[in-house]
């Protein structure tokens, strides 16, 4: 390839240097030549001399670099897998991670066969729910992939075997020709990519309606589980007067019978949860000066500003007193605070024996957010003791119950005849909170919301600019056109040449590795609570810039500049160019699908960005005591300490697999056997990962399921669309007739799955429920793995010390015998 791209561009100079010469003899005006050298290139029709790769080549080449090294990695990891457990089968090696599945390593080969037999009801239970989804996807993708390769038995055939238009002769065989941009207009082999559309989109659909019914038996099983999140409800809008735990608590009793076990206002608690937050610094603080007086026998030191007005600098202290000082003042602090927050939240706001369950005309005010003079004087009591407004009870809480059929119920009950007012939502699980959007007002939320999306449609339009940019850096020479001030520094510099053309393709990585994290950013502003949710929402945004920048952009881009020569010279031919260029855009597509799926499986499988980090945290990070080795540091964790897999990233990728194969199926078929591969490959590498890596503690129980499946409808609505836009292009109004129905028979099946497919899949049904209850009941569960559960991070410790601090009074003791 690189001695093929040198003859190239080589030939492509001197072309270049003999033009500009000829042409700057023969124009009065040099200036005419910016717009006339690139015409004057076209028109030149003698390339005898110029070596272009044939699409083919192009394509074989890719798959022969890119498979090799991909291959190469492979071998290396099934050297290392056995020899280094602890970084290739944690799950094994990790007591809090263990996983029954990954006692079995299947041998240095054999697992790559076997991770496909592991049942799927053990998958679940050791991996997952999340995982399961993940890879039944992968395997509707494959799925979707054989009927496509099964299609290209004949339209591939059919697609080469067209008359060549205007009876131009083929010059051997030409990649276009097994696509249907190469079928002339109104031939009748369009038709055949009818029959292939039907199939394709027609088996999907179906396919999609077996997977509903697979993940509503798995997703209300884990409804069922004895999980608090799975016993508890979101509570928002909550009118002042019920802005207490008791007084919320006795109108969900008094509602539902008795079934509500607890509830949790939460409070406004940032003056305290930024003490608790100092407090863990100097626990850890505290905790590595003990080790450092255990493992190396002295006490360390550090310096502080001294205490004396009268002079300044930094004196040294004792590190173990001084934060053992520290800490002390701290939990004192924080202690009294929450026992009088304890106490006072105990105390219902108002004085009746019973919570009118229905407030009538008189407390409408109060449901709009104003309070009575008794609230008043509870917040003035609480603040008047503790940090500044902290106390004052939020419009938020969380509602626990002793009954499965009892939160079903109450999620899908209105509680109030005020919109937005006792909005009664799941709960997520207790430590995927985020407590600082927990509480926000309604018309706070609608706001954030708004600039949240907002934030991310200007991104997305705008994108493309720090893109090109980027881009444009490799090209010096351009780039000092544009900039006058670079000649003088390159002519000064030459090396700085180099450095700028080097600098373009680093930068572009750092730019597509930052997108992400802004999009991430984006999604915390719209104020969702949990972690579960917002994933949801980051993936519906990577998904819609994946579809966009990726293939939407492009397609467009790619066909414009491959037809604009052909357009300039034959102009009543853009129709016919546009339906050949789209199709034949594939081959850019594929050579995208082979180097993401080989260099990204690579990464994975033999964990390199991890061991980057590791090494890096075990050569600076603290590492006296096994705890602090397996501890992460600035954001760098042990191998032992496994990220959490990011299933929204990961999906979001495997958008544009399904996006171009549902494009390309019928209009290039070969496209169907690259995705076999992908999907293939992805598949291998994380069941192993999900088996023996990747931890379940994150497990939302397939809440990316809606969003997955609603963005694959998306993807074929997107190719029905582009493919009833070629037909028209091929002018054959029959075939274009004909596929229009698919479009209306999608649509359709989109409705059908909104009216109670999501829904079913969302809530636990009540005889289920009833069936849950009753067999706790007989069994005599206590609910105690309810109890304190949504109690907010802030008070949920009065004090706290290092797990170390023991030894230091023993050493202490020791000290005091030996110079007695």
């Amino acid at each position: 390839t690189a001695d093929s791209s040198s003859r190239h561009f080589a030939v492509a100079d001197k072309r270049y240097s003999a033009v500009l010469a000829e042409s700057m003899t023969e124009l009065d005006d040099p200036f005419d030549l910016t717009y006339q050298l690139p015409f004057r290139l076209l028109e030149d029709e003698d390339e005898e001399d110029i070596v272009i790769p044939s699409t083919g080549d192009v394509l074989r080449n890719t798959f022969l670099i890119y498979g090799s090294i991909f291959l190469v990695v492979f071998l290396i990891f099934l050297c290392v897998r056995s020899r280094y457990p602890r970084t290739y089968n944690v799950r094994n090696n990790v007591p809090e991670l263990n996983c029954a599945l990954a006692e079995d390593t299947f041998g240095t080969l054999r697992w790559i066969y076997k991770v496909f037999f592991v049942p799927e009801e053990d998958m679940y239970h050791q991996c997952g729910l999340d995982s399961v989804v993940f890879l039944r996807i992968l395997r509707f993708g494959t799925r979707i992939s054989f009927m496509g390769m099964l299609n290209s038995i004949y339209l591939m055939p059919l697609y080469a075997t067209s008359p060549t238009p205007d009876g131009e002769e083929t010059d051997g065989f030409d990649f276009r020709m097994l696509t249907l941009g190469y079928v002339p207009a109104k031939d009748n082999r369009v038709y055949a990519a009818v029959i292939a559309a039907y199939l394709v989109f027609g088996y999907a659909m179906f396919l999609l309606l077996k997977e509903f019914q697979w993940f509503t038996k798995y997703r209300h099983e884990f409804l069922s589980r004895a999980k608090p999140d799975n016993y508890s409800v979101f509570v928002s809008g909550i009118p002042p007067e019920y802005r207490t735990d008791e007084s919320l608590l006795k109108y969900f009793r008094e509602v539902y019978f008795g079934a509500a076990k607890e509830a949790k206002v939460a409070l406004n608690l940032k003056n305290i949860a930024s003490h608790v937050a100092q407090r863990e610094k100097i626990v850890a603080k505290l905790e590595h000066a003990i080790n450092v007086l255990i493992v190396k026998g002295e006490r360390p030191m550090h310096k502080v500003k001294k205490s004396s007005r009268c002079c300044g600098g930094k004196e040294k202290v004792d590190s173990i007193n001084t934060y053992t000082e520290e800490l002390e003042e701290h939990n004192q602090k924080i202690s009294r605070s929450i026992r009088t927050l304890e106490e006072e939240m105990d105390k219902p706001v108002q004085d009746k024996d019973d919570i009118d369950v229905n407030p009538g005309d008189d407390d409408k005010s109060s449901s709009n957010g104003n309070e009575n003079g008794e609230e008043k004087k509870k917040k003035s009591l609480i603040s008047s003791f503790l940090f500044t407004e902290d106390g004052t009870p939020k419009n938020a809480a969380f509602v626990t119950f002793s009954s499965l059929k009892t939160r079903a119920s109450a999620m899908q009950m209105v509680q109030h005849e005020t919109p937005f007012t006792m909005v009664v939502q799941e709960a997520p699980m207790p430590k995927d909170i985020f407590w600082s959007n927990v509480g926000m007002t309604h018309k706070k939320q609608q706001l954030s919301n708004l600039l949240g999306k907002l934030l991310t449609a200007v991104l997305c339009i705008f994108w493309a600019v720090p893109v090109a940019f980027v881009t444009s850096l490799s090209n010096v020479d351009a780039l000092k056109e544009q900039v006058p001030f670079l000649e003088d520094w390159t002519d000064a510099a030459p090396w700085l040449e180099g450095v700028l053309a080097q600098l373009a393709p680093l930068l572009l990585v750092v730019l597509i590795a930052l997108l992400p994290i802004i999009l991430m950013t984006f999604a915390k502003i719209e104020g969702y609570i949990s972690t579960g949710r917002l994933m949801g929402v980051f993936f519906m945004k990577l998904c819609i810039f994946n579809i966009i920048h990726t293939f939407l952009i492009v397609t467009i881009s790619g066909t414009i500049f491959t037809s604009i020569k052909a357009i300039a010279d034959k102009p009543a031919k853009i129709v016919d160019m546009l339906a050949s260029s789209i199709p034949s855009q594939s081959s850019f597509f594929i050579q995208y699908t082979l180097v993401e799926t080989f260099i990204s499986m690579g990464l994975e499988i033999i964990r390199l960005i991890p061991i980057i980090k590791a090494w890096i945290r075990s050569k600076f990070g603290p590492n006296l005591t096994e705890k602090e080795r397996n501890t992460p540091w600035l954001g760098l964790a042990p191998l032992s300490v496994p990220d959490e897999f990011g299933h929204a990233e990961a999906l979001s990728d495997l958008v544009i697999y399904f996006l171009l194969l549902f494009v390309y199926s019928v209009m290039s078929p070969i496209m169907a056997f690259v995705q076999a591969l992908a999907f293939g490959i992805t598949g291998m590498v994380y069941r192993h990962q999900f088996m023996y890596i990747y931890p379940n503690t994150n497990d939302s129980g397939g809440q990316l399921w809606e969003h997955g499946v609603k963005i694959i409808i998306v993807c074929m609505f997107i190719a029905q669309i582009t493919l009833f836009g070629v037909l028209g292009l091929k002018k054959d109004p029959t075939a274009v007739a004909l596929i229009a129905p698919l479009f209306i028979i999608t649509v359709l099946f989109s409705a059908y799955l909104n009216q109670q497919h999501y829904v079913v899949t969302k809530y636990l049904p009540g005889l289920e429920g009833i069936k849950k209850d009753k067999e706790n009941a007989s069994h005599e569960v206590s609910y105690e793995f309810l109890d304190g559960e949504y109690k907010q991070p802030a008070l949920q410790a009065k004090s706290l010390f290092p797990e170390n601090m023991m030894e230091v009074s023993a050493e202490k003791e020791n000290f005091q015998d030996d110079h007695a």
